[in-house]
């Protein structure tokens, strides 16, 4: 604008200032599917159909763990699979990226959920999606589960146990 010099921003920055900069306060974020900007859309696409699927794994994982941003990286992963599908491209991490990307109890059903509103019904959310979420059951003890199972959640844990059948590691 106004003869001033622009600066335009690549897809790895702008995807990176996204996940780490950009808070959703409220947990009722998830229930609606177009809360992600269009611009991280764009940036998650143009970045998997470059084949830099590592690069939104890792931007994910470090908004996740390194700046503990919780929205974002859900939606991230979520999205990123989405494109993957798009984009007719596999990521064999992708089951651990989702299992790595959940750090509380809360978010097993809460990336579920967006997942759900993602891709529209049961039968189409991904399988590492369904697998992942079901690894990171293992994660959480009796308490944790106890503490974050809500009945007022679009999928409560009782629900997803059913849907993704976690495998007890002990």
């Amino acid at each position: 604008g106004n003869g001033n010099l622009q600066y335009v921003k690549s897809d790895k920055l702008m995807l990176v200032e996204i996940a780490t900069s950009v808070l959703y306060g409220k947990d009722q974020f998830y229930n609606s599917a177009d809360q992600l900007s269009t611009n991280a859309i764009k940036a998650i696409n143009a970045l998997v159909s470059h084949n830099e699927l590592d690069y939104v794994a890792n931007t994910c994982l470090f908004a996740r763990k390194v700046m503990d941003m919780r929205t974002y990286p859900i939606v991230i992963a979520v999205q990123f699979a989405k494109a993957l599908r798009t984009h007719d491209k596999s990521y064999s991490l992708l089951r651990t990226l989702i299992r790595d990307v959940i750090t509380r109890a809360d978010e097993l059903s809460e990336l579920y959920a967006y997942a759900l509103t993602v891709f529209g019904s049961k039968k189409a959310v991904p399988l590492a999606i369904k697998k992942g979420v079901a690894d990171a059951f293992n994660k959480f003890d009796e308490y944790a589960l106890g503490k974050y199972n809500s009945k007022n959640k679009a999928v409560t844990l009782k629900d997803l146990l059913r849907i993704v059948h976690p495998v007890p590691v002990d």
